[in-house]
């Protein structure tokens, strides 16, 4: 189709302008949320955009998560939302707990010289180590005697004792 305008029927200069209407973008985030680190690892990797959204709105939405693999401990995480409406960005404060305990392995030792006062107080890291998905260095796993260390003294020469070992991380597990 052609038209054309003629001047009589346009006395002064006009322009015309275009809107699209389109629904803005708004994000909405879950004002805090809490998970479980993964197994073996120390975080969590958020790969699901409804983990953290809030019922955002617009046309043609998408999700890109910032700082998508969070620590144990509490920060915070950034959802952009793209709609066709624009980007909007809104924050979670994100938890993440430890739950899995630390695990444990004895060594096999077998003989313990009472030296010279004839009394040995055990040190529960030469009967254990262990190993935790969060081993801080500074706080670490801890390994311990179930009710306290024991001391052995000549009268358990020749004996066979029974100690029990725990391993305990930093949140407690």
């Amino acid at each position: 189709m052609f038209f054309r305008v003629l001047p009589e029927y346009c006395p002064r200069p006009f322009s015309l302008s275009f809107q699209y209407k389109c629904s803005p973008t708004i994000a909405s985030c879950k004002a805090t949320e809490t998970f479980v680190a993964d197994l073996d690892s120390c975080g969590l990797w958020i790969s699901q955009s409804d983990a953290l959204d809030d019922g955002s709105t617009g046309a043609q939405l998408s999700f890109m998560i910032w700082n998508s693999n969070p620590q144990v401990g509490t920060t915070t995480v950034t959802t952009e939302v793209y709609g066709s409406g624009g980007v909007d960005r809104c924050d979670t404060e994100v938890t993440v707990v430890d739950q899995q305990p630390p695990s444990i392995t004895c060594n096999n030792y077998n003989w313990y010289d009472l030296g010279p006062n004839s009394i040995y107080t055990l040190d529960p890291t030469t009967f254990a180590s262990a190993w935790d998905n969060c081993a801080d260095p500074a706080t670490g796993t801890t390994v311990s005697f179930l009710g306290g260390e024991p001391t052995f003294g000549c009268a358990d020469v020749d004996t066979v004792q029974t100690v029990t070992l725990v391993a305990t991380d930093a949140s407690g597990n």
